[in-house]
């Protein structure tokens, strides 16, 4: 089995690597080496399977391609930070969509049809009123930033090459998605900051707001989710991939300071809270168990006290 990841320096793609590097695949991972965001070295095999690539360099896309000739390919490169496509549109756009289009447009240059995995959004519904939760695949598309926008091009795109070139694209939305070695969300946050007290023996870590509920997956569950989607869902089609269920930030949080070291409260910071917040963040996820018996497996304690070992330099178990 040929495998091509493209953004395999990224987050759920140096998790997606291990994983199928482990099962024994002949992976190619693609990305930017000043891009690697994993706290811990990468295994020999990790770094033997690393080649650069900037997808938005359309001509390097397609020499890659032509030269891999992967059975599968999970495209997971992107700009994937909403807050900075404010400040950066255009280059999200061109890393989500143009990267995207230069993705197929190679398979057809090769003259190949791997199956495709295509990592979409939950932003891509926008704003969704808790009543309305949890939101189904067929929901109108709302995006409410650039970096939602972008997602939305790449899942029509997605589309686009399977109806028309017969390349089966599997779209996957995927939801909020944490564990070690994350950070710039939530829990990475809290992570830091509850490690930040332990050294310097404060009594309380600082918080935003703590009534949102959000749909929270681990990224060593969100790995195997992808991989079970993409060999045994339906080209062409779009899953949802969460957990299907909620927990709020105010549980999130006591689970962190369950887990310290020393004795630690909540303090609400005014900077940390936002002008919106959306109340809940929500995934229906009845057609992912449908077309593969997905389960998600690890409980929220492993995921919040690997995050903190991780912090702390600690030994990890990642598999």
């Amino acid at each position: 089995m040929k495998v091509l990841i493209t953004g395999g320096t990224g987050f759920i793609g140096s998790h997606l690597s291990r994983m199928l590097l482990r099962e024994g695949a002949d992976v190619v991972i693609a990305g930017d080496p000043a891009q690697r965001k994993t706290p811990w070295p990468w295994s020999e095999a990790q770094q033997r399977a690393f080649v650069p690539l900037d997808v938005c360099d359309k001509e390097a896309v397609t020499r890659l391609v032509a030269k891999a000739r992967p059975d599968e390919v999970y495209h997971l490169a992107a700009q994937s930070l909403p807050a900075l496509s404010w400040r950066e549109p255009e280059r999200t756009m061109l890393v989500n969509a143009q990267g995207t289009l230069h993705l197929f447009e190679a398979m057809k240059v090769a003259g190949i049809r791997p199956r495709t995995f295509v990592a979409c959004s939950s932003a891509e519904y926008g704003i969704v009123p808790p009543e309305q939760t949890p939101v189904r695949e067929d929901r109108v598309l709302q995006p409410v930033h650039p970096y939602g926008v972008s997602k939305v091009a790449q899942d029509l795109l997605s589309y686009q090459y399977w109806k028309n070139d017969g390349i089966p694209a599997i779209r996957g939305r995927i939801f909020n998605t944490t564990g070690p070695g994350k950070s710039a969300d939530a829990p990475g946050d809290f992570a830091e900051r509850v490690v930040a007290a332990e050294k310097a023996g404060a009594k309380t870590i600082r918080v935003g707001n703590l009534t949102p509920r959000r749909d929270l997956s681990d990224v060593r569950d969100q790995a195997r989710a992808i991989v079970a989607i993409t060999r045994h869902g339906a080209p062409g089609d779009v899953y949802n991939l969460c957990t299907g269920r909620t927990i709020t930030i105010q549980q999130l949080v006591d689970a962190f300071l369950k887990h310290a070291r020393i004795p630690l409260a909540p303090e609400q910071d005014p900077a940390l809270l936002r002008p919106t917040d959306e109340p809940v963040i929500w995934g229906d996820n009845a057609k992912l168990v449908k077309a593969t018996g997905y389960q998600a497996k690890v409980p929220l304690e492993r995921t919040v006290s690997d995050m903190l070992a991780q912090v702390r330099g600690e030994h990890v178990e990642l598999d």
